[in-house]
């Protein structure tokens, strides 16, 4: 039997007794399908996906698949409506015809965006491969 993990914008596989090599295979395709579903306009997040696999003593072998960035997750689960800070100086400053002055911004309202499920839904290629799923959102940053 094995075990898996969702912990924030990662998945480990934490496998009893399964071959290394089955493991490995499980991996890449969850990790290839995760890359292949995320949103087109966010291809950095593509390039930050990752496996890390190591054995932890006999007949134990983990592998985690996960994003080095924490906007895999935000595309994954959603946000909801929010105030981001502008990037760069700070401020964005334009001339707006509509109100006839000069305006300065320090944010912009985000309108939130729904949740792709690119990474949680892989998760059901290993359940077909016969792991077991548990996934745990304790540990999501704040």
């Amino acid at each position: 039997m094995a075990r898996l993990e969702l912990n924030a914008a990662q998945i480990r596989l934490v496998p009893f007794r399964f071959a290394k090599q089955k493991v490995d295979r499980v991996s890449k395709v969850m990790r290839d399908t995760a890359v292949a579903r995320i949103p087109k306009k966010t291809g950095a997040t593509a390039r930050k996906a990752y496996i890390k696999s190591r054995a932890s003593g006999v007949n134990h072998y983990t592998a985690q698949i996960g994003f080095r960035t924490i906007v895999a997750l935000w595309l994954d689960r959603g946000t909801a409506p929010h105030q981001e800070p502008m990037s760069g100086y700070g401020r964005m400053t334009f001339y707006w015809e509509k109100v006839g002055h000069w305006v300065t911004l320090y944010h912009v309202n985000h309108p939130g965006i729904k949740g792709s499920r690119f990474l949680t839904d892989t998760l059901y290629i290993a359940k077909a491969d016969g792991f077991d799923i548990s996934i745990n959102f304790g540990n999501l940053p704040t």
